[in-house]
């Protein structure tokens, strides 16, 4: 392990010295990976075909977000270390297959209401869609998004597909949503605790990374610190941000909805056959993490949740990122802040010491950590209606994406989150490869069965610890929306 890291540092400081320099020779260092290495490692270029595509455009409609990396494809080196990967890669791939890789962009826009009239018609322009589980779930159920099971040139057992989060979000063995590591949404999603390193210092609590490695980062003993080092000053009985005070803990109700699964326990169960089940009430384990997480952060005088009810910001004027709960811990305010792989990259513009670590566990006795993704992470949605050639061709676009990815885009995304301020911190590298390698998403909220995801949200803003009992109401349609994902299109 401490080779790995040592060589890993080593291959980020690289990387952040040279991997900038702009050189328009994007022919260099093309031919990675194609050499077995002495340890017998498999030659994953050798077992995807090379085709020639014809310079064929293949165009990806991709969701954009201000919170993730969605590129995937570059107009050129810009010195920017993923920017130039990704134009690195998207040439790679252009030469390989004698293809020209495109991207459209489109925010604040439903990527189905885009693409639907043309693939109902059968002259759709776009070999891939990068969008929501939501929205996959709905385009399969219409007909319009195929299972990719069915293109017989992926293999989902190559290492660079993400095969824990497929398996999370697809019903049954389906796979009308997929992920791998050439989309990086996944990546900048997963959330992740920062803390401030001279809090922690000061107030002689325990350090986060000897919590984690003993077992006892858990829900109540994060508390316990939170509460240990809140202030008071007017004496109004809460840690106000408006105030100034310091708090334990800022947050976002959207990370809170998610957050509850670093528990283990999911809104729905799967049974032996993969497909999610909902019984005649909220299931008792995940009714009892919902009310624990709410105790223990968010309905309490030392947190601050973002767009709460009413809001716990209110009255206090965010920096020009705009984000309350990242400025004020950017402040040096807070001791805990929740955050995304994506977001926590920023704090580089900070000036306090801190440092990243999994989100603590709902207690002793659960075995695991978990790191919970947000359950509307965007994946590959493969469009209806191509020829058996075009999927084959597809299968094997995808494929290429991933292996020229593979152990690269996700490393040097690695180095931008942890950067120069713990990127010499082998125990924050630990950090996030554990954070990495233990990504979950909740199935009902991923696809939303019965409305339950923005049920959960309403509940939670009000800060409603009982809040699970609403769910009784929509159980009905929770169940129908199972059904339905079960029996699929008709």
């Amino acid at each position: 392990m401490k080779k790995f890291i040592l060589v890993l540092i080593s291959f980020l400081m690289t990387v952040g010295l040279f991997g900038g320099c702009g050189t328009d020779d994007a022919d260099k260092d093309t031919d990675i990976g194609t050499v077995t290495t002495e340890t017998g490692e498999i030659d994953y270029f050798a077992q995807i075909p090379v085709i020639d595509m014809r310079k064929e455009e293949f165009t990806i409609l991709i969701n954009g977000h201000s919170w993730a990396i969605v590129d995937m494809c570059s107009d050129g080196f810009n010195s920017e270390i993923i920017n130039d990967a990704i134009y690195r890669r998207m040439v790679q791939v252009n030469e390989r297959l004698n293809i020209e890789l495109k991207q459209e962009i489109q925010f604040e826009k439903n990527l189905k209401t885009i693409a639907e009239p043309s693939i109902m018609s059968g002259d759709c322009p776009y070999k891939i869609l990068i969008t929501s589980p939501k929205i996959a779930m709905s385009m399969y159920n219409d007909t319009t998004a195929m299972d990719q099971n069915n293109i017989s040139t992926i293999n989902f057992e190559n290492p660079w597909w993400e095969q824990t989060i497929i398996d999370d979000i697809n019903v049954s063995d389906k796979k009308y949503i997929t992920y791998n590591q050439s989309n990086m949404v996944v990546y900048c999603s997963s959330y992740l605790f920062a803390f401030n390193q001279q809090m922690i210092d000061d107030n002689g609590l325990d350090d986060p990374y000897d919590m984690v490695n003993n077992g006892s980062w858990t829900w109540e003993n994060v508390n316990k610190m939170m509460v240990n080092i809140s202030t008071d000053l007017n004496s109004d009985g809460v840690s106000t941000p408006s105030a100034g005070e310091t708090v334990g803990l800022v947050s976002h109700v959207n990370h809170c909805v998610n957050l509850i699964l670093s528990s283990g326990a999911t809104l729905c169960g799967k049974d032996a056959n993969g497909n999610p089940t909902f019984g005649t009430g909220v299931d008792e384990k995940y009714a009892n993490a919902y009310s624990a997480f709410l105790k223990n952060f968010v309905c309490n005088g030392y947190t601050a949740v973002a767009d709460t009810v009413p809001d716990d910001f209110a009255g206090y004027t965010p920096d020009a990122s705009g984000f309350t709960n990242f400025s004020y811990f950017k402040e040096g305010k807070a001791l805990f802040m929740s955050t995304s792989t994506y977001e926590v990259s920023l704090l580089r513009e900070s000036d306090i010491v801190y440092g990243i670590v999994v989100p603590p566990k709902m207690d002793a006795d659960q075995e695991d950590y978990i790191t919970p993704v947000y359950s509307g992470s965007d994946g590959f949605i493969i469009p209806n209606g191509f020829s058996k050639q075009e999927y084959d061709e597809i299968g094997i676009v995808m494929e290429t994406l991933g292996v020229y990815s593979y152990n690269n885009l996700v490393d040097l995304h690695i180095g931008t989150v942890l950067h120069y301020r713990v990127a010499l911190d082998p125990t924050a590298i630990e950090m996030i490869n554990l954070a990495y390698n233990s990504k979950r998403i909740d199935i009902a909220l991923a696809n939303n069965f019965g409305g339950c995801t923005d049920t959960i949200t309403v509940v939670i803003k009000k800060k409603d610890e009982g809040g699970t009992r609403y769910l009784r109401n929509i159980g009905g349609k929770i169940q129908s929306d199972i059904a339905k994902a079960i029996a699929g299109p008709a």
